[in-house]
């Protein structure tokens, strides 16, 4: 597995690199935590453009590093006082890491008339130009709507790769021909793949062969005409041609799973609002060292990209009825993802909420390593929970919870209930009693995992995400949310982190910009006048409980 940086802070773009790469042996990674991961001068000559850029982006990674323990940074002390920190000979000698830029370009022939236009500075011209100037220009060069947009991905090689390279980067380059539409639409951005959105050339682009505009095509056909892709594909025809990938291997289904035969099995755990899905999984995670993965949090993530700034309860409820009919395995195929990331570890899903969310899963629960359980209450007695749990999400009336089933029972949680691989368990007795009953019925004699120990005081981890999610932990309050500055301040006051040795105080720009390059199931999102704040959600807090079993308090 190759680890291979993205220097961007744009977290679309790294959203789209990564789905261009997830079936292939490359783990995809951020810039590292600090400022802009490199300088990138606004000029129009492109090849100077990425060579400026290049050098800034390595000389930023040789100065930080990535490695706390790494030799370059040893190397630098050495030499540190006789050569230039931003020196990029120096730099390129020492700096270790596989990174790539990316920067897109659009020609449009029409207005092309000198040199390329707009050229490299694409993004800058879109800000400050309306479809309505550009229609109007065109129509004044003979309408000519003949476009090209164009990727350059930068593949920066360190020194020690380098027997059959001159440069010390390789740039691959994707083109796509179209024209320029007639007629601006009004569409929205593509909740589950945010490249194809409203905002960027993409709205106005058509390719060739295309009877529609690249952002709105399927995503089947908007992968033909991708100039990313494109780029991306010869990038890796590259790395597998030299040896620095090694080609993926042919997936045997099941493969992994059998040690779980012979132990305790993991659970789906399916069932209406209020009948104890999250109480019974928290309790897993808690006393049998389960990680547990809420599918509400995974729902959540697609929508926090697309929306934000909801606040009707049901808003979000509807945004997965929709997405569900079209992609009901979109869910189950991100959790699988984070499932196959835990090894051995037993593991308990909760919130699926119909048969076909449970394809992904379906020869593991036909061999019995995952035990399908469907909780069952009283309706009257489901919305008396409702009420005293007092949670955000908590519906007032009952009218209202009605219609909460209503919504889930249409969207196929009544056939899970009928599924005749289900368990089905009825929880109208205490709290304590269905803890027991459910104990007794699958894991009698599952030994408990050791408890962590108290976490009041300060724990040690190392990066920058271990310690935002063990640190609201210790510090959230039931149904509080919290901005990136109390965040930071929860990280400073209550977790030690080092770097070669000494406590390393964590900055303000650092968590934001960790929340700004993207969305992570861990949290969940409230906007306050316009402004995020945080909380850890379900699948978080149970990655914080198994990151303090881990760490030495």
């Amino acid at each position: 597995m190759l680890d291979l940086y993205f220097l961007t802070t744009n977290r679309v773009k790294f959203e789209h690199l990564s789905f261009l790469l997830k079936d292939q042996p490359v783990r995809l990674q951020p810039p590292p935590e600090y400022g802009k991961p490199y300088h990138e001068p606004r000029i129009f000559d492109r090849d100077q453009l990425l060579k400026k850029s290049v050098e800034s982006a390595n000389s930023r990674l040789f100065r930080k590093g990535f490695d706390d323990d790494s030799a370059s940074g040893d190397l630098f002390r050495i030499l540190g006082g006789e050569y230039s920190i931003e020196d990029p000979d120096i730099a390129d000698l020492m700096q270790d890491r596989f990174f790539i830029i990316e920067d897109t370009s659009v020609r449009i022939e029409a207005l092309s008339y000198e040199s390329e236009f707009p050229g490299v500075d694409v993004k800058y011209w879109m800000r400050s130009t309306s479809f309505t100037d550009l229609d109007r220009q065109l129509k004044g060069f003979g309408n000519n709507r003949d476009v090209e947009v164009r990727s350059d991905i930068v593949l920066y090689i360190p020194k020690r790769f380098r027997s059959h390279v001159d440069n010390n980067y390789i740039v691959f380059t994707g083109v796509t021909q179209g024209r320029v539409v007639t007629e601006e639409l009004d569409f929205e951005t593509n909740p589950l793949y945010p490249w194809l959105d409203n905002k960027t050339f993409n709205k106005w682009f058509v390719p060739s062969g295309a009877k529609d505009i690249f952002s709105r095509l399927p995503i089947v056909e908007a992968l033909e005409y991708d100039f990313r892709q494109i780029a991306i594909e010869k990038m890796l025809s590259f790395l597998y041609e030299r040896n620095l990938l090694d080609r993926p291997k042919p997936k045997i289904d099941n493969l992994g799973y059998q040690e779980s035969l012979f132990g305790e099995p993991d659970f789906i755990v399916c069932g209406p609002t209020c009948s104890g899905k999250s109480t019974i999984s928290e309790y897993l995670a808690e006393k049998y060292g389960y990680f547990h993965i809420e599918a509400s949090d995974y729902m959540h993530l697609l929508y926090y990209r697309r929306f934000v700034s909801y606040t009707d309860k049901n808003e979000i409820h509807n945004f997965a009825k929709s997405l569900l009919e079209q992609k009901p395995e979109i869910v189950a195929n991100e959790i699988k993802k984070e499932r196959n990331n835990l090894g051995s570890r037993r593991y308990v899903i909760s919130g699926f909420r119909s048969p076909a969310e449970l394809r992904p899963f379906q020869n593991e629960i036909r061999a019995g390593v995952i035990k399908l359980v469907y909780l069952k209450s009283a309706r009257k007695i489901r919305f008396e929970r409702n009420k005293s749990r007092a949670r955000a999400d908590a519906l007032e009336t009952y009218h209202d919870f009605l219609e909460r089933d209503a919504l889930q029972f249409e969207m196929g949680l009544r056939d899970l209930e009928k599924d005749r691989r289900a368990h089905l368990v009825f929880n109208e007795l205490s709290l304590e009693e269905f803890k027991l009953q459910f104990v007794k019925g699958f894991l009698e004699d599952c030994p408990e995992v050791s408890k962590y120990d108290s976490v009041s005081e300060l724990v040690i981890v190392g990066s920058l995400e271990d310690s935002i999610i063990c640190s609201l932990f210790i510090n959230q309050q039931d149904f509080e949310f919290y901005t990136t500055t109390e965040i930071t301040r929860f990280v400073n006051r209550t977790v030690v982190r080092t770097k070669k040795g000494e406590k390393i105080t964590t900055h303000k720009d650092n968590v934001s910009r960790y929340f700004n390059m993207g969305f992570y199931p861990y949290f969940r999102i409230s906007m306050d006048n316009g402004k995020r704040k945080y909380r850890l959600s379900a699948t978080g807090l149970s990655k914080a409980r198994e990151i303090l079993r881990l760490s030495k308090v």
